[in-house]
């Protein structure tokens, strides 16, 4: 399974005067030599670092050299598998969904389609996927092809 973004290079305006190289590694962050935690918010357009200093896109623009803290020029979510598409839904006894679910993904974020008429947004977190709508959240396995769902339900990508 294709996994999006893997270690991200971002460079950041920080401080208001100087720009910095930074590397981005699942909720590793590091700048300068130094190197802090955080999390990407589910949309991928902030990083709250543990410190309590955030990065806040400013999209394809120029950093805001007004801004007190550093600023990605290119964030983007970290270590995400990409699992746009159609997959196969089983239920706990062995038996399968008559229809395919669909994930749209951009970033972090997902619409979930059942395959019967149901939706949800959501979101990526981590090696979860929730689903807002629904409340429900799914594992998504250490290789991106198999989601078990807190359901008891899991979904396996069709075709791929």
């Amino acid at each position: 399974m294709k996994k999006i973004n893997p270690g991200l290079a971002i460079t950041c305006l920080y401080r208001k005067r100087r720009t910095m190289s930074a590397r981005i590694n699942g909720t590793k962050f590091t700048m300068g030599g130094e190197t802090t935690y955080g999390t990407i918010s589910p949309d991928g357009n902030r990083i709250k670092l543990t410190d309590g200093t955030y990065w806040q896109k400013q999209g394809n623009e120029a950093p805001n050299p007004a801004a007190d803290n550093p600023v990605p020029s290119v964030p983007q979510s970290a270590e995400i598998f990409d699992l746009n598409g159609s997959w196969t839904g089983s239920y706990e006894n062995g038996s399968k969904a008559r229809n395919p679910g669909v994930i749209r993904q951009t970033g972090t974020s997902v619409v979930i389609d059942k395959g019967e008429g149901s939706r949800s947004n959501g979101r990526i977190e981590n090696n979860q996927i929730i689903a807002t709508d629904w409340k429900l959240t799914g594992t998504i396995s250490s290789d991106g092809k198999r989601i078990t769902w807190a359901n008891g339900t899991f979904w396996v990508p069709q075709n791929r």
